[in-house]
């Protein structure tokens, strides 16, 4: 590696040009070094988890399109710990549980119902069926995002995961859907309706 000063008449430099010349940094000290094409051996394990990752990638882009439910998993990305984009936090989610194979249920289309409910409409992210997954999922509500708590345990009715009455109407609701301590939504603010 070839030690630099002011790579590129700047004070750093980093990233590759076009695939001949590499800039980085190694304890503080700036790096130039040739470019060498990254090994892919592709072995079994890499081959499942890349498939995994196609699996949850395919939902994002086909099942999970929804402006609001993009928005909410932002809305659950800014309370994480983690500097995370909504993005980032349900493939997250999703990469924890493609894994098992088991059916997969996200929420596809929230929306607050009559009598001052809230419903999340939910999808199995292998197929982009209705979900039908087995077992109850938990609802956490709150005033605001940052204060959820869990109010129900919810099983999934013809792809519904329906509430019970959340308040008044006109009030604002935020709630999330999780499962196994896992996140199928993001936290999604709804208005009560009546």
């Amino acid at each position: 590696m070839t030690k630099v000063r002011t790579p590129l008449m700047s004070f750093d430099a980093r990233g590759k040009v076009a695939k001949a010349l590499v800039f980085s940094s190694h304890k503080g000290q700036p790096l130039a070094r040739e470019y060498v094409r990254p090994n892919d051996p592709e072995t079994a394990p890499q081959v499942t988890q890349r498939s995994y990752f196609q699996t949850a990638l395919n939902a994002w882009r086909n099942y999970l399109t929804d402006s609001d439910v993009r928005a909410a998993w932002n809305i659950a990305a800014a309370r994480d710990q983690r500097p995370l984009s909504g993005y980032n936090l349900a493939m997250a989610s999703m990469l924890r549980i493609v894994p098992a194979g088991d059916p997969a249920s996200y929420d596809h289309q929230p929306r607050a119902g009559g009598g001052q409910v809230v419903i999340f409409h939910v999808l199995n992210i292998f197929d982009g069926g209705d979900a039908a997954e087995a077992g109850n999922f938990d609802l956490y509500t709150g005033p605001d995002p940052d204060h959820l708590l869990l109010d129900s345990s919810l099983p999934i009715f013809h792809g519904d995961l329906v509430s019970t009455d959340q308040g008044d109407p006109g009030d604002v609701v935020f709630a999330q859907i999780r499962k196994d301590g896992q996140p199928r939504s993001g936290i999604q603010r709804f208005v009560l309706l009546a």
